[in-house]
């Protein structure tokens, strides 16, 4: 069993690009809690996207417009948000800045959670509906129910 990592430093761990062209790493996780930091340039975006899971978000440094079910902030360093489960949410940052992340996957409302890889393609058996892992487009791990329930696509 491997031993979950109580603490991070400022500058430890490696940026991964996401497919929208910005910047992100995982500071720390258990099964049931996610802190990622993003890093956007000024113009970037971090697309419209939902996901099951609570997401609380602190905007570290910079400026960003947030839209959340299709109300929309401006929002400065030092402010936050938080986003409930399945709402439509996305920001756009006004001027280089980063978030901070927390995502809380509730095991009470989505049972036996299982964590995906990084930007892997999913789709369910019944419908075929492709989809990309929730890291592609926030961070967070994509949450299913059971390995029946979803195969990789193609």
């Amino acid at each position: 069993m491997t031993e979950t990592k109580l603490f991070r430093h400022a500058g430890e761990g490696a940026w991964t690009p996401t497919p929208d062209g910005n910047r992100r790493r995982v500071l720390l996780h258990t099964d049931e809690l996610m802190m990622v930091e993003f890093a956007f340039d000024k113009g970037g975006i971090g697309a419209l996207h939902s996901h099951p899971h609570v997401q609380a978000s602190y905007v570290a440094e910079g400026r960003f417009e947030v839209t959340i079910d299709g109300r929309s902030e401006i929002l400065d360093a030092g402010s936050s948000f938080i986003v409930p489960s399945n709402l439509v949410h996305g920001v756009k940052a006004l001027e280089a800045g980063r978030l901070v992340d927390r995502f809380h996957a509730a095991p009470r409302r989505l049972p036996r959670l299982t964590v995906f890889g990084p930007f892997q393609k999913w789709k369910t058996r019944a419908s075929g509906e492709a989809r990309v892992c929730c890291l592609g487009a926030c961070g967070a791990a994509v949450l299913k129910t059971s390995p029946q329930d979803r195969k990789p696509a193609a």
